[in-house]
C-alpha cells in the first residue's frame, strides 16, 4: 500500500513538472512564430518612386543589392537633379502603417533621407497611390505620394 501512495506522489511530480517545463517554454515559441510571421510579410523592395507638388519634385529610388539603393531626386519641376546612393535602415513589411525608411548621400555629399509609409495617400489627380513619402535633402523637405516595386523569388 505504501508503495502504490509513492507511486502515486511520483507520477504526479512528473505530471507536474512537465506542466511547468511547458509553460516556460510557450512564450519562446510565440516569440519564433511571431518572428517566423514577420520574415514572411517582409517585402523586398526592388523600386520605390514618389512625387508631390508645392515644389514639384519626384524621386526614384533603385536597389543595387539587398539592402543599397540608388537615388534621382528631380526638383523645381525637374530643373534641378541630384543623385546618390541610399543605405535601407529598416525592413518593410506588407501591412497597413508600415514604414520603411532609408538614409544616405547624394554625389555632393548632402544628406539625404527617405520615408515611406504603407497608408492610403491621394495624388494632386485624387488618384490612389501606395503610400507617403517624405524625402529630407539639403535643408528641404518634400511630401508627397508614392508607391513600389517588389523582387519576386
Amino acid at each position: 500500500m505504501m508503495n502504490k501512495k509513492i507511486l502515486a506522489i511520483i507520477v504526479v511530480a512528473i505530471v507536474i513538472f512537465s506542466c511547468e517545463k511547458s509553460k516556460k517554454q510557450t512564450p519562446e515559441t510565440n516569440e519564433n512564430t511571431q518572428s517566423q510571421e514577420l520574415v514572411s510579410k517582409k517585402i523586398d523592395i526592388k523600386e520605390l518612386k514618389g512625387s508631390g507638388f508645392e515644389p514639384g519634385w519626384s524621386i526614384l529610388i533603385s536597389q543595387k543589392n539587398k539592402r543599397n539603393f540608388s537615388f534621382e531626386l528631380l526638383t523645381l519641376l525637374g530643373q534641378q537633379k541630384t543623385t546618390g546612393t541610399l543605405y535601407l535602415e529598416s525592413d518593410f513589411i506588407e501591412e497597413q502603417n508600415a514604414i520603411v525608411s532609408f538614409k544616405g548621400t547624394d554625389t555632393d555629399g548632402k544628406e539625404i533621407t527617405v520615408t515611406y509609409l504603407l497608408k492610403s495617400c491621394l495624388d494632386m489627380a485624387g488618384n490612389e497611390t501606395g503610400g507617403i513619402i517624405d524625402v529630407k535633402w539639403n535643408e528641404e523637405q518634400f511630401n508627397g505620394c508614392g508607391n513600389y516595386l517588389i523582387n519576386y523569388k
